[in-house]
């Protein structure tokens, strides 16, 4: 929600390019491959693929493409998975830079630097206090910045015009059909693929069993006016444009491109609870994150924060992604659970789900 909105999503509403609205297309009654989910790692696999020459592909988006974590992100790329060693994957910040570039996506992308921090004093202090704790910084490591919803937006647009490829918004798959010719059943109709890949994130047990330790939430978020140039200076925002904590309670935020401020933290949930950020538990938490922010430095006690929001988000033990194939069918790809770190990593992900179905080029084994 924005400040003054009268009507506005139960999950309020990120300051981000609002995504989606692709041209109408036919529903095919078969396909090459199926893409199901339109955020940026099913995005990601639909672009790879038809690069490379795929043709009759279909992306199923049961909203908007975009509209689920991708555009409700805070827009914060990171390197690598959020799990680490055995879990590296190196290369996703040049993915989503060279995704970028050579489909000439107008996302306002910045390359630059991410504070880890920690609560307590460390060799390098900020002038920050989190709920009465002061913050150091622990480490930079490299980070991207960019605007999620307009990177969903544009891309998708691309791929609509390309030839052989179809996005469906508005058509949810309500179940999996395995058999001789995998399909997917939908309120439009049953569509049969060579190939499935489910790019569903937090909405991955939805079509296929993950195990009771899958955990599907949404996370909370503001975002500030635009700050003076002296405001964020002194914050040290001038210096890095992205930051989250390493311990707890976590905070996460990054400057945007017109100066505001996005903070996020907290945790609602489980995903499939009826949600409403304007009351309850839900409104209570989100108070508490804007005093967190109005509270991190003097420049910030009187901030007007004019947008708040929540986004999906799933993990898995350890945070250690998801990205294998379905071991009942192998033609089936399932990938999500990303913990947060979904913008770069699904990039990548996406060349690697390219480079199994073209070439056969064996997945990681994760999970």
């Amino acid at each position: 929600m924005k400040d003054g909105d009268a009507e506005s999503h139960p999950w309020g509403t990120p300051p981000w390019r609002t995504p989606g609205g692709m041209p109408p297309a036919r529903f095919p009654s078969r396909c090459s491959v199926a893409v199901v989910g339109g955020g940026i790692t099913g995005l990601s696999v639909a672009s790879f693929l038809a690069r490379r020459g795929v043709r009759d592909l279909v992306l199923f988006e049961k909203d908007r493409v975009g509209s689920g974590a991708t555009g409700r992100s805070g827009g914060i790329a990171l390197e690598g998975t959020a799990a680490g060693p055995p879990y590296d994957l190196p290369g996703c910040l040049e993915a989503l830079e060279d995704l970028v570039e050579t489909e000439a996506l107008d996302c306002e992308l910045e390359r630059g630097t991410c504070w880890e921090l920690v609560h307590g004093t460390g060799s390098r202090m900020l002038p920050w206090r989190d709920e009465g704790r002061p913050l150091s910084v622990a480490a930079s490591v490299p980070c991207a910045v960019l605007d999620p919803g307009a990177l969903a937006d544009e891309l998708a647009r691309k791929l609509a015009r390309r030839e052989g490829v179809t996005i469906l918004e508005k058509t949810p798959v309500g179940r999996l059909r395995r058999g001789a010719i995998p399909a997917l059943e939908t309120p439009r109709g049953v569509c049969e693929a060579d190939r499935i890949v489910l790019a569903l994130g937090a909405y991955t047990a939805s079509l296929v069993p993950v195990g009771d330790s899958f955990r599907s939430v949404l996370t909370l978020a503001v975002c500030t006016d635009p700050l003076p140039d002296a405001a964020l200076a002194e914050l040290g925002l001038a210096e890095a444009l992205a930051f989250y904590t390493l311990d707890l309670p976590y905070l996460w935020g990054r400057r945007t491109a017109r100066g505001s401020l996005v903070v996020g933290g907290g945790l609602l949930g489980p995903l499939g609870e009826e949600i409403d950020l304007r009351r309850g538990n839900a409104a209570r938490l989100l108070r508490k994150l804007t005093d967190r922010v109005r509270a991190l430095h003097p420049t910030l006690s009187s901030v007007s924060v004019r947008w708040r929001w929540c986004g999906p988000v799933a993990f898995l033990p350890d945070r250690k992604p998801l990205l294998r194939t379905d071991p009942e069918d192998e033609r089936i790809v399932v990938t999500g659970a990303y913990a947060g770190h979904g913008l770069a990593l699904g990039v990548r992900v996406g060349q690697l789900v390219a480079d199994h179905l073209v070439e056969g080029t064996p997945l990681p084994d994760w999970g």
